[in-house]
C-alpha cells in the first residue's frame, strides 16, 4: 500500500508543480477542449496557479501515512485508507470551489 501512495504522491506533486511553474493550462481538464474564444475568457495565470496548488496540496494527503510509517508510529493500513478518503474529499471540494469561483475569469477593465 505504501508504494501506491508514494507513486501517486510523486506523480501528482510533479504534475501540479509543472502546471503551476510552466503555465501548462492545456493539462487542465475541460480547458483543453474549449474553443479559442472561450479560452481567452480565462486568466491562465490564475487557472494554472489554482490547479497546480490543488494538485500539490492533495498529494500531501498521500504523503502523511508514508511519513508516519517511516517514523514507526503505531500504524496499520487504516491510515492509508483514511488518506485516500481525505484526498478524494479534498479534490471534490476543490473542484466544486473552482467551478463556483469566478476569479478564474478575466476581469473586464
Amino acid at each position: 500500500m505504501w508504494l501506491t501512495n508514494l507513486v501517486s504522491f510523486i506523480f501528482l506533486f510533479l504534475i501540479g508543480f509543472l502546471v503551476k511553474k510552466f503555465k501548462l493550462a492545456n493539462l487542465v481538464s475541460g480547458y483543453n477542449t474549449l474553443s479559442k474564444e472561450k479560452k481567452e475568457e480565462y486568466d491562465v495565470v490564475k487557472l494554472t496557479k489554482v490547479t497546480g496548488n490543488m494538485l500539490m496540496i492533495s498529494s500531501l494527503f498521500l504523503l502523511i501515512p508514508l511519513i508516519l510509517d517511516f517514523l514507526n508510529v503505531y500504524f496499520n493500513d487504516f491510515y492509508y485508507i483514511v488518506s485516500w478518503i481525505a484526498f478524494t474529499l479534498y479534490i471534490i471540494i476543490a473542484v466544486i470551489n473552482m467551478n463556483i469561483n469566478s476569479d478564474l475569469l478575466k476581469k473586464d477593465k
